[in-house]
This record gives structure tokens, sequence and C-alpha cells, in this order.
């Protein structure tokens, strides 16, 4: 019979002869027989010389079986021949290299290519009116210990009369049963940091991450069915079948053999129809289940004798989920290989099989000015389908803002020089003091002014600078110039946030003060648009400022005093 079950996938079961006595009838000099002339001429054979599909290596035990019915082969089923004579024990071999090794009670016997052979005998005249038996193979289950039939192979052969006439006997159908099915892991990866942001006046940051790879309950499906359907004809003539068809009796299943068009057994031969049912829908629970093929003919004449038309079944047991070697079930996506990818560069954590966390970190260098965004993604794949699941994670450093023009910087030489000699100028009138002007505050700076003018509007504006009284406009005036003279000559990105809730006061401190009310009440805002907004609350020339509400415009200088030196953080 052709390869196809559960409990040795891709090896062959076949009975023998002895090389002595020619004892088998349709020989054809390979161990391969199904037509005896005596019971004692049954030999099993390990099937080591067909094609190289002998029997895997490991311990096994045979029973001669009646083939009516569904096949049983433990000790004491009512279609065991073998077992009123000894029991399974007294059966068993071992195969090893394709070698047989008789490790019961049994006679051994030598085969047609001088390899060892066991006697099936003794067993019990089968009730077959054709003289038919099953002999089967199956896997040792253990010491007092039952088996399956799903762990069995099967192979028909025939006693033959020593009448000279014989009538003609129905064709015997066999057959056997693998289950295979997918079963897949779904994989998802979730991925945190401890901090999102960090605000800080230089040195490093350390960010720790938290990585999940979780793996998710089995996702079972592809449910198959297949096999052999063997169908042998112990006539002496060719007899021809009308159909041969496979049930695994669930209406969730369908079932194809695989057959020619036209079905012809020749005589003392076995035809091998591979079938293969497919479920629809998800497989039953995997608890044993029996497969049912159906050879049919009609009435013919076989060898000049009428054999009436009839049909022959054949039964084999089957099961979902018992041998992952055999894809029963084919396990999938088991595994997952995690990496981590951070500023482009990708690292491998690891390769779970189960679900797993990480807790990678990272440390960062802090701007010199401004934030710097650090995207960290975590990646699972599968192994065997390559699916991917991800999540990411970015965090932000953010550095100083400003720190290159205090008010003393702009009054000195060096901040005098920029002025006068930093910028351009256009006929005659400076470009820095044109774009200070746009500011309400610093509108009392001539229209004409040069760029000499602007050094020392600048001077006065800084020397004035005061915070007492019932207002503080002049000291305002002076900080909020100071930093718009940054962006003017570049020494501040006008275009960098700063966070408003996070101001130090006094300057260097470790103290934070909230300015903004100054500006609207928004938490961040751009230098720019800082400076924007402290000049619309402005007169021209900066002398009546946020309605003269003194601890406002406090907030206000606070935040461009932050900027001038340094110490304004970023978000």
């Amino acid at each position: 019979m052709a390869p196809a079950s559960s409990f040795a996938a891709g090896n062959d079961v076949n009975t023998t002869v002895a090389q002595d006595d020619g004892a088998c009838q349709n020989g054809d000099g390979e161990p391969n027989c199904n037509l005896y002339l005596d019971k004692s001429d049954v030999y099993l054979s390990g099937a080591q010389h067909i094609n190289g599909k002998g029997l895997k290596d490991g311990d096994y035990f045979f029973a001669v079986l009646d083939p009516g019915g569904q096949a049983d082969p433990n000790d004491g089923a009512a279609k065991n021949l073998s077992s009123p004579n000894d029991d399974y024990a007294a059966r068993k071999f071992n195969v090893a290299n394709g070698v047989i090794t008789n490790q019961g009670t049994h006679a051994n016997g030598t085969g047609l290519h001088n390899e060892p052979v066991i006697q099936a005998m003794p067993y019990n005249d089968t009730p077959n009116p054709g003289g038919v038996y099953i002999m089967a193979v199956c896997k040792w289950p253990g010491d007092n210990a039952r088996t399956d039939p799903s762990d069995c192979k099967y192979d028909a052969f025939h006693i033959k009369s020593g009448d000279e006439v014989q009538p003609p006997t129905a064709p015997v159908v066999t057959k056997d049963a693998s289950a295979t099915f997918k079963r897949a892991f779904p994989w998802s990866v979730s991925k945190s940091v401890d901090k999102t942001l960090f605000q800080q006046l230089g040195g490093s940051a350390t960010a720790y991450y938290t990585i999940t790879a979780t793996k998710g309950d089995a996702v079972d499906s592809d449910w198959v069915v297949k096999g052999t359907i063997a169908v042998t004809n112990f006539n002496d003539g060719p007899v021809k079948l009308d159909k041969v068809s496979d049930d695994i009796g669930d209406p969730r299943a369908t079932c194809v053999v695989d057959q020619p068009a036209t079905l012809v057994v020749p005589a003392n031969s076995e035809n091998d129809y591979p079938y293969t049912c497919t479920y629809s829908a998800p497989g039953p629970d995997p608890t044993k289940t029996v497969n049912t093929a159906t050879a049919t003919w009609s009435k013919q004449d076989v060898n000049g004798q009428l054999l009436a038309g009839n049909d022959g079944t054949g039964t084999a047991s089957f099961a979902f989920g018992t041998d992952p070697t055999a894809d029963n079930p084919k396990v999938v996506d088991d595994c997952t290989t995690v990496t981590d990818t951070l500023d482009g560069a990708t690292t491998t954590l690891g390769h779970p099989c189960a679900s797993k966390t990480y807790y990678p970190s990272a440390t960062f260098n802090v701007p010199k000015s401004g934030c710097g965004d650090h995207a960290n993604t975590a990646t699972e794949t599968t192994d065997d389908l390559a699916l991917q699941d991800s999540d990411s994670a970015s965090v932000r450093v953010c550095g100083p803002v400003g720190g290159e023009g205090t008010m003393g910087f702009w009054q000195n030489t060096n901040g005098q020089k920029v002025i006068t000699t930093g910028g351009a100028s256009t006929a005659g009138v400076c470009n820095s003091g044109t774009s200070l002007r746009t500011y309400a505050p610093f509108q009392d700076l001539s229209m004409t002014a040069t760029c000499k003018d602007v050094a020392a509007y600048v001077t006065r504006i800084v020397k004035a600078a005061s915070a007492s009284g019932a207002a503080m406009n002049a000291m305002l005036k002076a900080q909020m110039l100071s930093t718009a003279l940054d962006v003017v000559f570049n020494k501040v990105p006008g275009n960098v946030n700063m966070d408003l809730t996070k101001v130090n006061k006094p300057i260097a401190s470790a103290n934070f003060e909230n300015v903004s009310a100054a500006f609207g009440g928004a938490t961040k805002m751009t230098v720019s648009d800082m400076l924007a907004y402290a000049a619309s609350q402005s007169n021209l020339g900066g002398s009546n400022w946020y309605g003269q509400v003194k601890a406002t415009q406090e907030l206000a200088k606070d935040a461009f005093d932050a900027i001038n030196n340094g110490v304004a953080l970023s978000i």
C-alpha cells in the first residue's frame, strides 16, 4: 500500500515469503507479495528494498486481522486473528536502518534479498469467503498499553485455495489516514519609556524603555486529512471499478479521490488512490475520528466467472493534534525576533518563543540650544510568516534657549561692534534698526537711524534699565531689546519654542516660575512669537506696558532675562 499514514508517513508495510519455496503467487522478485498458497508462507518484511520506503527506526508489533469492519489491532478485539494464539508482545519487532529484528516469539526467516523476515503464523483462519486477511503494523504502545488504529498501517493478503476453479473474490479496500492542520501564534509588541521629555542645561539624559513581546493564544486553521486508498484484486482476472470515494463523516469536510477515468485493478494486484479531505470550517476537537473509503463495482465477468456487483469499504482512524513532526499540527510563528531601532540604528534584542519583556536604555547628549527628537521603534518579526508588529516611543531632549546676548553684552564693546559692523544698511538706514522698529516698544528709535545710532540707542536703553517704582517698563524694555537683538543677529533661532511654565528665578537657580500669564496663557511659544506678543501689550516707545501691572511686566521680563542668560528651557 502506498504511504500516507500519520503513524509512519512515507513508509510501506509489506508481507513477503521466505526465499526457498516460491510460495508467492504474484511475486516479482521483490519482497512484496499478497497472494500465497498457505498461511504459513506469510512473513513480515521491513520493506527496506522498496524504493527506500522501509519502516522508520523504532519498535513495532504486528497483528493479522479479519478484513471485515473497522480495523482493531488490539489483543482481544473481535477482528484480531492473531491474539487468540499469543499476545502483542510475542509479535514485537524493531527496525533500525531498514533492518527488521524479531523481539517476539515468532519464527524468523530470510527474504528474497537475504534480509531478515518474521513469520506471521500463528493466526486463525479468516471468516472472509475469499480468504482475505489484513496485516496490521503498529507503533509499539508500551507494556500493558493499547494502541489506536490511527497508529497502524495495513496491507491486505490472500491465501489461495487449492481448488482449480475458484469463484471470483470481491476486491478488498484498505486505507490509511493522516491528519494535518496549521497552528499559528499571533504576536504583538508594545513599547513605553519612563520619560518622554528631558529639559536641562547641558550634560546628557538617559531614557529607560520597556519593550514587551506578547505571544497570543494559538489560532488553528487549514484542517486536512489525507492518505491512500488501496484496492486489492485477488482474482486471476482484472476487475473494473465504477468509483472510489471517501467520506470523513463530517459535513464541514469535502473529500476528493485522485483516480483515473477508467478504474481497472489488474489480476492479483493492488491499485492505490490518493485522497484529500479539506475542512471548510474549523475541524473537530482532537479526538479519534474515523474516515471511510468505498470502492464500487458493477456485475462483470472475471476470468470467465461472474462477479456480483457490490461495494467494499475500508476505514482508518485519525486524530488532530497528535504528532507535530508530521505537521499535526504544523506550528507556525512559534517564535519571533524582537528588534529595536533608535535614530536609524537597529539592535536585535532577542528571539523569544514565549512572551518576554526587555528593558533597554539610551543616553542622549543635551543640545547646546533647542531640542532633539529621538524616534525609537520596537518591532517583532515572526519566524515563519514574517508577520510584523511595531510600537514606538519618542523621546525629546531639550537644552537651553539663548545665552548669547545679555544686556551687558549688547552695551559692551563686543556687542556694540556687532551692531555697528555686523549688520547691513539700506540707503544709509541700519537694517537692524528697521527690524527693531517692527516692535512697538522700540518705535522711539529713529526711522533713519544709522547702525552707529542703533548702537547708541541700545546703550541708552540698557543703562536706563530699572525695576524700581510702580512699573517695570524700563527693565522689561531693556531685556526684550536684548532678546530682539539676539534674534536679529541670529544668535538665537526665532523658531525655538520656550517652555513658559519653567523659567529660572532668580537666574541660575533651581527655582522655576510660570510666566504664561504674560503671554496670553500659552505654556510654550517661539521666541519670535514671544517678542510679538509682548510688543502687542506695549504702547509706542514702551512707556506703558501690560496695563502698567508690574507683576505681569515682571513675568515678561523674567522670560526674556532667562533667554538672554541661556537658562530658558526649550520644549
